[in-house]
Order: structure tokens, then sequence, then C-alpha cells
């Protein structure tokens, strides 16, 4: 549960007292993140342009993005075994929000010290369609052996026995960790309850090569990766989109004490990590989705993540949908825009005042347009809410 603090009766993002209370109504956690309003100078609510007028300005090219779900959950709830779903085509909202003062999209270099351009590059897949199965623990062990190399007799395996909260019913999957005796490698796999199928697998070795140059270039770690999806994605995904992320330090802002800002450190990773999402008919499908990770030292698969379908799903044809003017007109007639406060910072440092921005409203409730349709679909956060 989250209580934000108010200035001029309006709500500041990330600011205010934070709960989490147990099935027995015990309180597991409080964290409170107060704002020091010494000589800040705070934009006035008056200042802010109509809201129509903001509405009238909006453009759609980056602030609407189109995907597919092939399990789009009729409602929400905490009990998922029991929710229909169904493969459905939508729009969603792509923004931070609007500057009420001017209409102007908030940028994100706007709110965070480190900024990432996004590349996405699409992969041409021949899926042999093989799969990872685990049923035992045996059959886990000859598996881990088969993926990295591990000597399984020179460790012990076991099945985690994670809580499960009253309303909770027995998790659809189990997860196994393997540990060598000397405490140097550690691994694990999760595989489906019932049919032993494998979702993700990873391999963790003590910390001394994380400190080495790589060995291996990027370009022949993606070419394992794309090897090993070759054998076990799903044999529906004939094309992929790669998602990568170049990071690089955005421009410190003008109110930042760079004498208060922390030394340089090299946080080299010791591992490639590839995203990839499924695309169907060029569109990325949500939530089927790919990672795997490939070692800078040998050049070997380290982890990964595959999804499996529950069961085989016909996506809707593309064709013939509303256009991203039309979602977007759907937008703003059935979800509203709240005026809210956003307080920036870079590396700790608070900026003097805070942003005042419109932002639509995901309080009560996230929703979609249905590129079919056009119609708004409701997706409810409170599991009684239907």
């Amino acid at each position: 549960m989250e209580f934000p603090l108010l200035l001029n009766g309006i709500p500041i993002e990330n600011r205010g007292v934070r709960l989490n209370v147990d099935s027995f109504g015990h309180i597991t956690h409080y964290s409170y993140n107060p704002v020091d309003l010494d000589a800040a100078k705070i934009p006035k609510p008056d200042t802010a342009l109509p809201i129509e007028e903001v509405k009238k300005n909006m453009t759609t090219a980056d602030s609407i993005i189109l995907n597919y779900v092939e399990e789009q959950p009729e409602k929400d709830g905490r009990n998922s075994e029991n929710i229909k779903t169904k493969p459905v085509l939508r729009y969603d909202l792509n923004d931070f929000g609007y500057h009420a003062q001017t209409g102007k999209k908030v940028d994100e270099k706007e709110l965070s010290s480190v900024q990432s351009k996004p590349t996405k590059t699409k992969i041409a897949l021949h899926p042999k369609g093989q799969t990872l199965i685990a049923r035992s623990e045996e059959e886990v062990k000859q598996l881990l052996t088969k993926l990295f190399d591990i000597n399984s007799a020179a460790g012990t395996l076991h099945v985690d026995q994670p809580f499960n909260f009253p309303w909770q019913k027995e998790r659809p999957y189990l997860e196994y960790r393997f540990n060598t005796e000397d405490g140097q490698v550690t691994a694990y796999i999760i595989t489906d309850r019932k049919t032993g199928q494998v979702y993700s697998a990873g391999l963790s070795t003590n910390g001394e090569q994380k400190k080495q140059p790589a060995r291996i270039t990027e370009e022949q770690a993606f070419t394992v990766a794309r090897d090993f999806l070759e054998t076990y994605a799903d044999s529906s995904t004939t094309e992929l989109e790669l998602q990568q992320k170049l990071f690089e330090e955005s421009e410190i802002p003008s109110w930042v004490d760079k004498s208060k800002l922390p030394e340089k450190t090299d946080h080299q990773n010791d591992k490639y990590p590839f995203y990839f999402t499924k695309l169907h008919q060029g569109i990325p499908v949500q939530d089927h989705i790919y990672q795997v990770d490939i070692d800078k030292q040998t050049g070997k698969v380290v982890s990964f993540y595959l999804s499996n379908p529950s069961e085989k799903v016909e996506l809707p044809d593309s064709q013939n949908i509303v256009t991203k003017e039309q979602a977007l007109s759907t937008f703003i007639n059935h979800k509203p825009l709240k005026l809210k406060y956003i307080w920036p910072s870079y590396m700790d440092q608070q900026a003097p005042a805070p942003f005042l921005v419109y932002v639509w409203d995901n309080l009560n409730e996230s929703g979609y347009v249905d590129a079919l349709t056009g119609d708004y679909i409701k997706e409810p956060i409170d599991p009684e809410d239907e």
C-alpha cells in the first residue's frame, strides 16, 4: 500500500509512505520517503494548461505501441489458475506524461541519470522445436551436466519450497537448486510441475573471472545465443525481435553539485545478455519472450529463459485494425489525465524543484484499446472489480 505525500493537494511521485501487510494484517515493511521543501520553487497548479489543450496537442508517433498478447486475462485476481485468458491485439500508452505548463512530452532523460538507447533488430529463426524435460531430481542432474557440464556428484541438489500465502494454490512450477561442496558453483532449473518442461536455468561461479576482460566478442556470443534458440524455441517462433540497450551517461543537469558526485566505477558484466520477443506479422508478442546469457570468458550459455505457451494460440490478424490516432482518441475519452509532481534526482541529488505534469491515472485501473474493435478494455486491479 502506498500513501503519497501531497503538495498543493497534488500527489508527489515516489514520495510518501509505503506499507507491506501480510495476510494476518501485520506490517512487514515500512518506508517513508520525505521531501525537503526549503527554498524550493514549486510550480503552482493554477499555472497548468487546461487538460483539453494538452490533449489537443498530443501526438501518436511514439505515445502508442501495438502488441499481441497470447494469454490476456479477462480480469485480474490472485488466483491466476482460475482466470480465463484469450489472445488479443492491443494498443498501449507509451509515455511518461506531459509538462503541465507547456504540454510537451516528458523526456525520460529528464527523470534518470543513466540513459539507454534501445535498439531493435529483426531476427529470422528456423526453430527445431526441441524441448528440455526434467521430471525428477535424477533427470535434473543429467540436464545440468548436459547444459553446463556440471559434475553432479560433487554437490547437492534440492527442491526449493517457497512460502505460499493462504490465498495461493500450489505453484505451477518446481525450482531445483544445485550447490557444489566447495561453494564455488551454483545452478538452478525451473520446470513445469506437471509436464517437467524447463522454463529457465542458470549457472553461477565464483566472481574471480568477472574481473577479466572478455575473451569473445558480442557478435560471437550472439551466434551462440541464436543457435541455442534455433534448437529450443517454440516451433511457431520463426521471427524474433532482438532488444538491446546501449547505455550512455546523460548530460549532467545544471542543478547538480559535481563536487559531490561519486567516483566512476567499472561495472563490467561477466555475461552478454540477449533479450528476444516473438514477432507475429511483424508485431511483438508481449508475453512470448526469450532470454539467453552468454559467458564472456567461455562463450557458453550460462542462463536462459524459454517462453512455454500453455497451449497453441492462434493470434488475431493485424489487417484492418484501428489507427493509432483512433486508439489515442479512445484513451483520451476513457482514461483520465491527472496532475502530479515528479521530483527528478541525479546520483542521490534532488533537483531544487519538481515538475508539474499531467500523467495517465493508473492508480485504480489499467487498460488498453482493442486494436480490432477500437474498444477500451479495463483491467481491474481489485480482484473483486469486474
